[in-house]
């Protein structure tokens, strides 16, 4: 039985062109979510593909990341703005930064006396943070820190991400997607490449 390493598994992932059928997936999902939202947004069917997006645009950044795929610039910016655009798309409605603040006040609130049990002298009046009114005041700083830091962060996401979920760009992502796969399949860097190829060739 042949063992199973992960340098195979990346070697079979590119031999099979496993990244280029997902860029093509991940089109066709993109493709599908917009003819979904256009015939009802409310609808199960459009939840779903919304999920699926998710997953796809998760995976490909993971095998991008994971595969030594040799893609040019320009087929990683596809990449990238495409898989952005189907992760951020379930979440621009829900206050990350509110949820992630709040989950760092209590864990600090519940942490924070085993943090500071073992401070020495001279700093053993720290101890007073762990106890009582301290304990909770601290607790909520350190929940509004984070809270104002993923606040700024989520407004810019949130900014970038209504312009790409604006339907309308979905569809030209989705169909650049699948155009920029069948053009890495056909031996070309990507769809920039081949164009000023075409240029150039024009041109002399």
């Amino acid at each position: 039985m042949a063992e199973l390493s992960w340098d195979s598994f990346v070697d079979a992932l590119n031999s099979n062109n496993v990244p280029e059928i997902l860029l093509i997936v991940m089109g066709v999902v993109a493709l599908a979510i917009v003819f979904g939202y256009k015939d009802d947004k409310d609808s199960t069917l459009y939840k779903v593909l919304v999920l699926v997006g998710v997953i796809t645009g998760t995976f490909m950044v993971y095998v991008a990341m994971a595969v030594e795929t040799g893609w040019s610039k320009g087929t990683l910016i596809v990449l990238t703005v495409a898989a952005f655009t189907l992760i951020v798309r379930p979440i621009k409605d829900v206050n990350i930064a509110a949820v992630l603040g709040l989950i760092v006040a209590v864990w600090t609130y519940l942490m924070l006396p085993d943090l500071v049990a073992d401070i020495q002298e001279p700093f053993e009046f720290i101890k007073a943070i762990g106890d009582g009114i301290p304990r909770l005041i601290v607790s909520i700083v350190a929940g509004a820190i984070v809270f104002t830091i993923l606040q700024f962060i989520q407004a810019l996401v949130m900014l970038f991400g209504k312009i790409f979920n604006a339907w309308p760009f979905l569809l030209i992502i989705g169909i650049w997607c699948i155009v920029e796969a069948i053009f890495l399949l056909m031996g070309y860097n990507s769809t920039y490449d081949y164009i000023v190829t075409m240029v150039k060739d024009g041109k002399s």
